[in-house]
């Protein structure tokens, strides 16, 4: 749930095409599961070492046995590997339940062996060693701290308001605030306790124009100097979103403009408007927003496309009326309203752009979904993504886990969604996933799938009114014609037939269309293209 969205009293989901209010910039971070037993804080604790030691291409790591209440969330880890710490906490929980008494009587001596030689080590450049063995809870400051090491910039919504950075609603406002956090601490020393006594007495201002003052940096001298001009800038100061909204109401005609913008009809409208306060402020649809799919952020390869599709949208919206861009979004049209404005060219060169665009307001290809589940934590996949992609095939939270990371790396490298969609469609997955990734790091049973669909996909359809199917037949065979006939009642309306044509975009189809005269009436036949 994220500021935006809490305030504005919706739930976001990842159900497949659901509606849900874009993410800003902070996630507030949700409840750990309260747990009894030592053994499972270990277990995870363990898990999070584990997947750590992974990521980092570690070929050893000792595992210091931590004390109770340490929490995996100590490593400020990305979205997108909390699940693999969770399944693989699950696993290992099943281990310990099944060894016998003797033999984890044993491994307790090992750990504390292991954690004599280790308990001196440090995780990150933070002293998170010396932190695993003291009862001090983890709080804001050391997680903070971490952010500004590795120069994240924090996306939990705690940590983001304690330091100041939720007082500016300007995305670049934020990042800049940050930026001069993370030289404070990088190059000139600023350290965990000054910074956290500053931060509980409320002198978080006076903090950073003291320290500044004392650094020979003009660059750190006009920054502090930006932030004394800040009156209300403060720690756990947060500036309420409604501004950014309210500052926008111009842009929508009278009527709208007298109306909470929560209240605004239809639902595209209220997200165009959403998305405009979005662009014009420097956020960007966050993963878990309908709007990611929906306006093409998925389609980025890195962050340099994204950054160029945050441009190419903010010129759009400073080009056109708001009622063309809100429409455009409803009725599948962005990519003409582009063309129309002479951005043309520039979506050309972004992969993938046009072609979800052209049918994303009707159904999506389930790969989209596939590369949101693979940036988020959600523990299981879009019930689509289940079927396609052989997430159904997976026994054990291990397997789920391994196959996951075999398209997030696929993702990671830039792989082509759409090429993946057609080996999915094919029944190919381990052919080209293999040949993607350089060897298939899993199972060829776990990417199997139920495709391709004989007897259900068809090149051509052709559409005919129930009294004339028998001269349908028959002409099909006199032409020899390969094409399925579908019947329709005599009194056939035109709604039914735009039902076929939005159903048949679910494919990636475009669709050609011709008439037909047989037995003295006109039908009409489709044909993918």
């Amino acid at each position: 749930m994220s500021r935006l969205t809490t305030q504005l009293g919706v739930h976001a989901s990842v159900a497949f095409h659901a509606v849900s209010l874009p993410v800003v910039a902070f996630t507030r971070p949700t409840t750990p599961p309260t747990v009894d037993s030592k053994n499972v804080r270990i277990i995870r604790f363990y898990a999070g070492l584990v997947v750590h030691n992974r990521m980092s291409r570690v070929k050893k790591l000792h595992l210091p046995l931590p004390t109770a209440g340490i929490k995996t969330d100590v490593w400020n880890f990305p979205n997108e590997i909390v699940s693999q710490i969770t399944t693989l906490a699950a696993v290992l929980q099943v281990q310990q339940q099944q060894r016998t008494p003797l033999a984890k009587e044993e491994e307790e001596d090992e750990e504390e062996t292991d954690d004599e030689e280790t308990s001196n080590e440090q995780l990150h450049n933070h002293e998170l060693g010396s932190s695993a063995v003291d009862p001090r809870k983890i709080d804001e400051v050391d997680r903070f701290i971490i952010a500004c090491q590795t120069h994240e910039f924090p996306k939990d919504y705690d940590v983001a308001r304690a330091f100041g950075i939720l007082y500016f609603t300007s995305a670049a406002d934020q990042h800049r605030l940050f930026g001069l956090y993370c030289r404070l601490v990088k190059d000139w020393g600023v350290g965990e306790e000054e910074l956290r006594d500053a931060w509980q007495q409320d002198k978080l201002k006076e903090f950073i124009l003291f320290r500044s003052s004392q650094i020979p940096s003009t660059w750190i001298q006009n920054e502090s100097h930006w932030i004394s001009q800040q009156d209300g800038f403060a720690a756990n100061k947060e500036t309420h979103l409604n501004i950014v909204f309210e500052s926008q109401k111009h842009v929508l005609k009278l009527e709208d403009q007298q109306v909470p913008y929560q209240l605004l009809k239809p639902r595209e409208k209220l997200e165009a408007y959403v998305f405009l306060c979005q662009i014009r402020n420097g956020y960007i649809p966050d993963t878990n927003e309908d709007n990611w799919i929906s306006l093409g952020f998925c389609t980025a390869r890195d962050d340099g496309e994204t950054q160029q599709m945050e441009k190419l949208y903010g010129e759009l919206l400073d080009r056109c009326v708001f009622e063309e861009f809100w429409k455009a979004m409803a009725e599948s049209k962005m990519v003409d309203l582009f063309r129309k404005y002479g951005f043309g060219d520039a979506i050309a060169e972004l992969r993938n752009f046009e072609t979800l665009l052209s049918a994303v307001g009707t159904r999506h290809q389930s790969v989209w979904e596939l590369k949101r589940f693979t940036r988020l934590s959600s523990p299981q996949p879009h019930r689509s993504v289940t079927v396609d992609y052989g997430f159904y095939n997976c026994r054990t939270p291990l397997e789920l886990s391994d196959l996951r990371q075999a398209y997030t790396n696929f993702f990671a490298q830039g792989g082509d969604e759409m090429a993946l969609h057609e080996a999915c469609i094919q029944g190919q997955l381990a052919p080209f996933l293999g040949s993607e990734l350089e060897g298939l790091p899993i199972s060829p049973e776990l990417v199997s799938n139920p495709y391709p669909l004989q007897g259900w996909v068809f090149e051509t359809v052709c559409l005919v009114p129930q009294s004339i199917y028998g001269e349908a037949k028959k002409w099909q065979t006199q032409r020899g014609e390969k094409m399925t006939i579908m019947i329709h009642p005599d009194e056939f309306d035109e709604a039914s037939g735009q039902l076929y044509l939005k159903r048949s975009k679910y494919l990636g189809l475009s669709m050609e269309t011709q008439t037909t005269l047989i037995n003295g009436q006109l039908v009409e036949s489709m044909s993918g293209m």
